[in-house]
């Protein structure tokens, strides 16, 4: 997950640098989509290899560690963007 939001934060900055605003935004919203998909992708995976022993709990655990990578990932994408003001 910490390589996943690194790429991401790497990605989104890179669009941040451009001129174009219309990048960043395109940049984060490719970023935050792709960090979601591989998410998905990686809980079935998980579903298809544990089928008769799911564990709900690891599950919302990936997703819990989704949501944290993206809080701070976004949260310090507004730090930068205020600092570049």
């Amino acid at each position: 997950m910490a390589l996943i939001t690194l790429a991401s934060y790497l990605m989104s900055r890179k669009g941040l640098a451009s001129a174009n605003h219309n990048a960043f935004i395109r940049a984060v919203y490719g970023s935050t989509l792709s960090k979601l998909m591989l998410c998905v992708l990686g809980i079935a995976i998980y579903v298809l290899i544990y089928r008769p022993n799911v564990s709900k709990v690891t599950i919302f655990l990936l997703l819990s560690l989704y949501l944290l990578y993206t809080v701070f990932e976004t949260w310090s994408l507004f730090r930068l963007t205020r600092l570049k003001k």
